[in-house]
């Protein structure tokens, strides 16, 4: 009787255990590295009545992001730099690392990233998220990004395929 009890709770044990390990959350079905494409646009007036605006609208190509899960339902996106020219000047805006950003699966093998907004106690950066990653892999994020003390939002669109995206 003992010996059919042990061989009773090492299947049991092997059953639910495995069945555990082949379970895939959608964090770990988004976690990768994309290659996109990147839209940024930039409307911003310094003041009213001024002159000095940025007035930026550019499509960049090969714009590595990468997707990291850090639990069944969430994930770390780090988004690359950015750069472009404002007010005559070339103006770099840092990579940014977006955590703990909710994700669900919508049971196509599709991945949706939910609205999510951050803000870094330390930096000043704030983020507004979301998007899609396509079960094929592709993959469509909308961002709206403010630097610190900076006066403007850097709204990007990451897509792939390579093809025109609405901001």
């Amino acid at each position: 009787m003992k010996k059919l009890f042990l061989s009773f709770i090492a299947l049991l044990s092997i059953v639910l255990f495995s069945s555990c390990e082949s379970a895939k959350g959608p964090a770990s079905s988004a976690e990768g590295t994309y290659m996109t494409s990147r839209r940024t646009e930039i409307n911003k007036t310094l003041s009213p009545g001024s002159f000095a605006a940025f007035d930026v609208n550019m499509v960049e190509k090969n714009v590595k992001v990468q997707i990291k899960a850090v639990s069944d339902q969430f994930v770390e996106i780090t988004l690359p730099s950015t750069t472009f020219t404002g007010m005559g000047a070339p103006m770099v805006i840092p990579a940014i690392t977006v955590p703990n950003v909710p994700v669900l699966g919508d049971g196509d093998g599709d991945v949706d990233i939910v609205a999510y907004t951050h803000t870094d106690i330390e930096t000043g950066v704030f983020v507004q998220i979301s998007g899609e990653i396509e079960n094929d892999g592709d993959i469509e994020l909308k961002t709206t990004v403010k630097y610190g003390k900076m006066p403007l939002f850097l709204d990007q669109e990451y897509y792939m395929p390579y093809d025109e995206p609405q901001i």
